[in-house]
């Protein structure tokens, strides 16, 4: 039966990857000038599953923020707020709020250019093999619909797509100059993320280490070039990757309802940088002051199947198919000397001295 179950897995797996998901995208009017928004459900895709007119208006709103004003203002205050606030927002008790509050923030600033505009999140588990493939449906690109590729030359400068050193520029909070990338590795499979969803309500410090320390690490070692530093959300593949661990976290808050406020003991803490409470960004129904819902778009129909089979078998059946991961050990980050996050693989505490800033809020 194990066996029979693997041949699935593979076909569904190596299939699933083509299918494109055709949910549509609500559109909202939002005139507010304090970018405030209404109650909504903000619907997040899949990138590679979405339209190339879709991905197009994404890259070119991110373009437009990053670069004319008043929109320009907040984007590098938020860019900034990352850095600044870098020690203090990667820890148990802030990673997920924080972000999940964080990346609200460039979604309100985009849909005050577009409203049909949501986050993304790259799903880089079901394409861990091919994760710096180049083609007309991948992340990387050079089609007005991607990021770009890899970079080259002895700064390792992205030179060709919407994000080449020709025709767009870091902040200057960031350093300016142009964006770089050095990719190397591989990241964890579909069915390594599968294992980290079926920890339990009681497992939560296991799973909240596993997507921290692990998973969104990882993935900032492996591209390297400016995601491994602290300004590494000036890059439009930062909320990709950011949006796509929230996603995880999402899909195992779905689980029950015991998971879904499931955190360390600081549901009254603050998150960084903002007068929000962490506990006002815990449920995905009920998001800030607004109110606001998130929903997330599987990567292709028959997700959730995939895993209703690996659902089927034990753990160690599912374990013996996860044999790409390498027993899941990192790749990336302990031969990233100069990665900022790779720090975060040694302690879950920091005692830098850095002041709760407040931000202004926007809406969220």
């Amino acid at each position: 039966m194990v066996s029979v179950n693997i041949i699935i897995l593979c076909v569904v797996v190596l299939v699933g990857l083509s299918w494109r998901v055709t949910s549509s995208v609500p559109i909202d009017a939002e005139n507010d000038l304090k970018f405030s928004v209404r109650r909504d459900v903000r619907i997040r895709k899949e990138f590679t599953a979405m339209s190339y007119k879709e991905r197009t208006r994404f890259v070119r709103v991110y373009k437009y923020v990053s670069r004319h004003q008043p929109y320009r203002r907040r984007f590098e205050y938020l860019v900034g707020l990352h850095k600044s606030l870098f020690p203090k927002v990667h820890v148990e008790k802030q990673f997920f709020p924080w972000h999940r509050w964080y990346l609200l923030q460039f979604e309100n600033l985009f849909r005050r250019i577009d409203s049909r505009v949501t986050l993304p999140y790259w799903d880089w588990s079901i394409r861990s093999q091919k994760l710096w493939h180049i083609g007309r449906k991948s992340v990387w690109n050079n089609y007005p619909w991607g990021l770009g590729g890899n970079g080259t030359g002895s700064f390792n400068c992205v030179d060709k797509g919407p994000f080449s050193k020709k025709s767009w520029r870091l902040a200057p909070k960031s350093g300016g100059g142009c964006l770089r990338r050095k990719f190397m590795g591989r990241m964890p499979s579909v069915v390594a993320v599968h294992l980290t969803l079926r920890k339990n309500a009681s497992q939560f410090k296991q799973f909240e280490k596993k997507i921290r320390k692990f998973y969104h690490n990882e993935l900032h070692c492996c591209i390297q070039g400016t995601m491994e530093l602290e300004t590494a959300s000036n890059t439009p593949e930062f909320l990709l990757h950011h949006t796509f661990m929230d996603k995880i976290w999402y899909d195992w808050q779905n689980k029950g309802e015991e998971y879904r406020m499931k955190l360390a003991d600081n549901m009254g803490s603050t998150v960084r940088g903002s007068h929000y409470k962490v506990r006002q960004f815990m449920d995905p129904n009920n998001l800030g002051s607004s109110g606001t819902k998130l929903r997330y778009v599987d990567p292709f129909p028959g997700y959730k199947r995939l895993h209703a089979t690996l659902n089927s078998l034990d753990s160690d059946a599912v374990k013996m198919l996860d044999s790409y991961d390498e027993k899941s050990k990192q790749q990336c980050c302990p031969h990233d000397p100069n990665s900022a996050f790779k720090k975060t693989m040694e302690i879950d505490k920091y005692r830098a001295d850095i002041p709760l800033e407040v931000a202004v809020d926007y809406g969220h």
